[in-house]
């Protein structure tokens, strides 16, 4: 029990140590390389400023690029801007009950919104069947004609 304590009390502090060296090469990283112009040939998004590094100033950045990369740190200024989410379609999908589509077009989902987005975005996808039988999987299917006789109870969209 004690040898545990041990070693997590041991984890902790290797953990601070690691993220205050990351937060000091980040931080010299950005005002002496970043700011100054210095263009990152593996980190991405960051902000470069204007300026022109002679040779050497170029050398000691690039290791420094090499050093934060080792040492896996998170460069805040160089993680760019947030991800803007895709907007949802608009469109009309109509549910016909007992029936089901030929032949799958994709990937299958936990959720119908999931699978309505990826068909919309999948050009052979025509529709969605849910199957009761893989519990309750939603599958992008091709189509594109509608099968009205589902002998398992299925239930089916398409886009009205």
């Amino acid at each position: 029990m004690r040898l545990f304590l041990l070693l997590i009390v041991l984890l902790f502090a290797v953990a601070i140590a690691a993220s205050k060296k990351c937060k000091k090469l980040e931080g010299k990283f950005a005002k002496k390389c970043l700011k100054k112009g210095f263009e990152p040939k593996t980190l991405e998004n960051c902000e470069i400023g204007n300026g022109v590094l002679k040779k050497k100033a170029v050398k000691k950045c690039a290791k420094m690029e090499k050093k934060i990369i080792a040492a896996d740190c998170d460069v805040k200024i160089c993680a760019g801007p947030d991800p803007t989410p895709k907007p949802v379609p608009r469109v009309r999908w109509c549910s016909h009950g007992n029936s089901y589509l030929f032949t799958y077009a994709g990937p299958s989902f936990d959720n119908l919104e999931d699978a309505k987005l990826a068909c919309f975005e999948n050009p052979i996808c025509n529709g969605i069947t849910q199957e009761p039988y893989n519990n309750n999987r939603y599958t992008q299917r091709v189509g594109p004609d509608l099968h009205h006789t589902s002998p398992t109870g299925e239930t089916s969209w398409i886009i009205c």
